[in-house]
């Protein structure tokens, strides 16, 4: 079957970008100051930035066993919650799960984007889930502070809890200086600026990605699950530890605001 125009050109701009990415690429602001966009992608059809930046979900390979991984080991814990009768806390370990999975769709979306057509795209969709993904987090700890109260329950005794708070600091840190140096690069001084940031940025980036499935981790240790939910620690690591290295594969080192060293 003959390629379309539309195909050959995605095949072309697919063919020339790195085979790695990275976390928040350098994504030019929506400001479009010194951007350019649309310079490099003028005989690319409507439509194909957004089809380039949808593809980085399922490929390359790496990205599809990342996503089978997540998915899988997500959709393992919410039935071990979902048999559980019906009530407030439900919904804790419900957006939580969530959270991490939009999460780790706000990293796969921008690996790689190249041209500053894409960049621009896939900097708004990264965006955009890093907003959901904190948000799921945020209507995870109002639950978990609410049901605490109704109960009298105790506030921040397991490491779960600690580590969750922390998560959720960090989060909503990250997530609001990504969105004002991508939407608002005026806060910082100027577009140049704002972009000096991201690389701080991706590295927080991935620590809170990390952190956020470390504290669903934990969850196994708290007393609930061990009497009830029974979610199976073992289970956790082996997941999102295949999807940890499937995502780190992606990661361009050069994009980090530090060297690493050859071994």
């Amino acid at each position: 079957m003959a390629n379309t125009p539309v195909s050959a050109d995605l095949e072309a701009v697919r063919d020339s970008r790195p085979s790695v990415g990275s976390l928040y690429s350098d994504t030019e602001p929506l400001a479009r100051e010194n951007a350019g966009l649309g310079s490099d992608s003028d005989d690319i059809e409507p439509g194909a930035d957004m089809a380039l930046v949808v593809a980085n979900f399922y490929t390359p390979r790496s990205a599809l066993v990342a996503q089978a991984a997540l998915v899988l080991t997500c959709l393992y814990a919410f039935i071990k919650v979902a048999q559980q009768p019906l009530m407030l806390f439900t919904y804790h370990p419900t957006f939580a799960l969530v959270g991490v999975l939009l999460f780790a769709q706000a990293v796969l979306v921008v690996q790689p984007t190249s041209t500053p057509a894409d960049k621009a795209v896939g900097g708004a969709v990264h965006g955009f889930l890093m907003v959901g993904g904190a948000a799921s987090f945020l209507i995870a700890l109002g639950v978990i502070v609410t049901n605490k109260l109704i109960n009298n329950g105790a506030h921040l005794y397991s490491a779960h809890a600690r580590l969750g708070l922390l998560t959720v600091i960090l989060l909503t840190a990250n997530v609001v200086g990504g969105a004002t140096q991508f939407w608002v690069p005026q806060v910082y001084g100027s577009v140049a600026k704002a972009k000096s940031m991201y690389k701080f940025h991706r590295v927080a980036g991935y620590v809170v990605l990390v952190l956020t499935a470390a504290t669903i981790v934990a969850a196994t240790g708290t007393t609930f699950n061990k009497n009830a939910i029974h979610i199976s620690r073992t289970v956790l690591l082996l997941g999102f530890g295949v999807a940890g290295v499937a995502v780190g594969s992606g990661v361009r080192r050069s994009k980090f605001p530090f060297k690493f060293r050859r071994m």
